[in-house]
Order: structure tokens, then sequence, then C-alpha cells
């Protein structure tokens, strides 16, 4: 349990939000770069695309 805790904040903190487009819209992400130009969703504003992994040709812009 506390290890699970403990990824879920590591997650977060290792994360960004972006503005993506996603099924033809714009909407606010928050992100988790995988590696050679993929990105895995954490959460989004809508809360549809959970879990979902995007290209990074699908970012428009990352906040710091």
């Amino acid at each position: 349990m506390l290890n699970k805790k403990l990824s879920n904040v590591r997650m977060l903190k290792l994360s960004s939000w972006c503005t993506a487009i996603l099924d033809g819209k714009q909407v606010r992400v928050r992100v988790r770069h995988l590696g050679r130009g993929k990105f895995q969703v954490i959460e989004d504003e809508s809360g549809t695309n959970n879990q979902k992994i995007i290209d990074a040709s699908d970012i428009i812009h990352c906040d710091k």
C-alpha cells in the first residue's frame, strides 16, 4: 500500500500539464514521458482519456 502511494506521488512529480489534441479536440492533459516520442495521459480535464498512450505529435504545448 505504501509503495503504491509513493509511486503515485513520484508519477505526479515526473509529469507535466500539456495542451494536446485528442479525438479532434484541444484538451489540457497531464502526461508522463515513456520514451521514443510516446506519452501516457495520467489525467485530463474531462476525465475520459486516462491511461491513454499518445504520440509527441499530438502535443501542442507543455507548461513548466
